[in-house]
C-alpha cells in the first residue's frame, strides 16, 4: 500500500528507488529490514508534486521531501497551505 496526500496546492507521494548494483542485483532504497511499513516515513522516499502555469502552459513540478519533514508537509497540504509556503519551509 502506498500513501498519497492530495490537496489543492500539491500532492505528497511515497516511493522507493530500485538500483542495480555492480553484481547485477536489484536493490530497493531506502533499505528496510523486514516488511516496509506504509506509515513509517523512514521506510520511503518522498516527493511533493504541483502544477505551475508557465507562459500559459501548465507544467508539473516536483521536489524531494526529507522523511523528517513529511508529517509537517502532510499537515500543510490538509490545511490547504500554499505551495510557496511549503517550499519555503523545505529550504
Amino acid at each position: 500500500m502506498r500513501l498519497t496526500t492530495r490537496g489543492k496546492h500539491g500532492s505528497l507521494h511515497q516511493f522507493t528507488q530500485k538500483v542495480t548494483n555492480k553484481s547485477g542485483e536489484v536493490v530497493e532504497y531506502p533499505k528496510v529490514r523486514g516488511n516496509r511499513d506504509p506509515h513509517n516515513p523512514q521506510h520511503w522516499k518522498w516527493q511533493i508534486t504541483w502544477k505551475e502555469n508557465v507562459d500559459g502552459k501548465w507544467q508539473s513540478r516536483c521536489r524531494i521531501v526529507p522523511h523528517r519533514q513529511v508529517r509537517w508537509v502532510q499537515k500543510a497540504i490538509s490545511e490547504s497551505l500554499g505551495i510557496d509556503a511549503i517550499l519555503a519551509f523545505l529550504t
